[in-house]
């Protein structure tokens, strides 16, 4: 018996030390972004290591709280917040009277400038931007070949999507005449661009959801439309769907799992987005104007992509966005911004907050916007327990560079090889040529006995060996 387990735990032993990519691999071409691991995409082999997901930090208080009498007592951050570096500026495009606008110097206090382009009870001193329009989404469009079409923005009804457009973010001009720009779908929607092709990605709701549920189109679910001008879309195209696993909770006929709101962005050399999944606990049939028929939590998933049209779900359904600890995001966290920032080495996520879940009724339901940062990178990481955890990548072509990773090490260790392209270690870039990392870094260089950079003409990849560890992601610096 003890013969037996000692030879099951060298065989153990063995398959955790040799492990070596898969020679047909074709190499991908690296281009200096970070690598995340998110999924498995660029990933050769992993052992004894696992996916774990980093859940956001929050602030004791939201940064937007309703104070107007447009706001009647209830902002959305249905919009956006984007970060003018000409003018040093974070500006944010949310929902209350229609398109409202703030400005903020740090991204934490905001102010609302008395813009005067419109009369609300009698004075136009207020900060609305576009009246009479409900859940806008801006998308400030770097590349537009039109410098009066920079800032582009969807607002949904129950049922289509109407769209405009402005130089400055502030004076705007329906497309269409007003008229639909999308004639199907539901309510909210987030847009970016793809950048290598200049496609505009929508990315919307298939249509309204309904009490008496009968098919999938009856629930709250994603759907993707694109366009090359922004003006002719295409039919959308179902892209997520809740199934078995996010329905395992359901007990009674009423409940059901929807997806309230998505969106999709470029991060890295891949497509990240934020996906707010509504767990439906019961129907409210009967109910005042102001209070939602459909109740229960809202919180936040992350989902992934290599194109930013097909996408997958996480393996583990946990919420990187989830509800509490404070009491301003505890029941719903409604929907997300269009597009997370980069702010130094964080990434911040606006979000709607609501105090109670979605049905809950005002009072004592409050609706206002917060702040979700992360690290920069550190939204999910490949951890090693006890045993020395192995993770190979693909083959890779690169420009000569720097290897910089992003990892904890704190309480372990890390060292990393360079492999040929048939997985033979190059002499000098071995794990005992490498100086350990011990540290929780973003920006960890790593160092051989053989040299600092590592790259060039022929194809290459990467070995990390850790133990007690995180790693979220690399990059090679040219």
């Amino acid at each position: 018996m003890l013969t037996q387990l000692s030879a099951s735990l060298a065989l153990m032993a063995a398959l955790l030390a040799c492990v070596a990519p898969t020679h047909a691999e074709e190499p991908f071409r690296h281009e200096g972004q970070s690598e995340l691991f998110v999924d498995d995409a660029r990933v050769s082999e992993m052992v004894a290591v696992e996916r774990f997901l980093h859940q956001a930090t929050k602030r004791e208080k939201p940064v937007l709280e309703p104070e107007m009498p447009w706001e009647h007592d209830r902002i959305y951050i249905y919009g956006t917040v984007h970060y003018n570096e000409e003018r040093g500026l974070f500006q944010m495009w949310y929902g209350a009277e229609g398109i409202c606008y703030a400005e903020s110097d740090d991204g934490i206090n905001w102010r609302r400038p008395e813009l005067g382009l419109y009369e609300y009870e009698g004075s136009t001193a207020n900060n609305i931007v576009l009246p009479s329009v409900r859940n806008p989404t801006v998308f400030v469009d770097e590349q537009a070949d039109d410098p009066q079409e920079r800032y582009k923005a969807l607002f949904g009804s129950r049922s289509s999507y109407q769209g405009a457009y402005s130089a400055d973010g502030l004076n705007w001009k329906f497309y269409n005449d007003g008229k639909p720009l999308i004639p199907y779908g539901s309510e909210l929607s987030t847009v970016n661009r793809d950048p290598e092709s200049g496609e505009y990605l929508a990315y919307i709701r298939t249509g309204p959801p309904r009490l008496d549920k009968q098919g999938i189109l009856a629930k709250r679910t994603c759907a993707l439309t694109t366009s090359r001008d922004f003006r002719d879309w295409s039919l959308p195209a179902e892209t997520i769907v809740a199934d078995e696993w996010d329905d395992h909770w359901i007990l009674g006929h009423e409940q059901a799992t929807e997806f309230y709101g998505w969106n999709g962005f470029r991060y890295g050399s891949q497509y990240l987005g934020f996906l707010t999944v509504f767990k439906v606990t019961g129907l409210i049939r009967v109910h005042p104007p102001s209070q939602s028929a459909w109740d229960g939590p809202i919180d936040v998933q992350l989902i992934h992509s290599r194109d930013g049209r097909n996408w997958n779900r996480t393996t583990k359904r946990e919420p990187v966005v989830p509800n509490g600890p404070y009491d301003y995001d505890a029941g719903t966290i409604l929907d997300i911004a269009n597009n997370p920032i980069v702010v130094g080495d964080e990434l911040w996520l606006y979000y709607t907050a609501i105090n109670t879940t979605h049905g809950g009724m005002r009072p004592p339901k409050r609706i206002t916007i917060a702040l979700a940062t992360w690290p920069r990178d550190r939204l999910a990481s490949l951890r090693a327990r006890w045993a020395e955890g192995v993770v190979t990548t693909r083959p890779m072509i690169s420009e000569e560079g720097r290897l910089i990773v992003n990892a904890d090490a704190s309480e372990g260790r890390m060292a990393v090889e360079v492999l040929d392209r048939d997985g033979n270690v190059l002499p000098g870039f071995s794990a005992q040529d490498c100086e350990v990392i011990r540290s929780d870094d973003l920006d960890h260089q790593v160092r051989w006995a053989g040299g600092d950079t590592i790259g060039g003409a022929r194809a290459f990849a990467l070995r990390f060996r850790m133990q007690h560890a995180h790693l979220f992601s690399y990059r090679i610096e040219p």
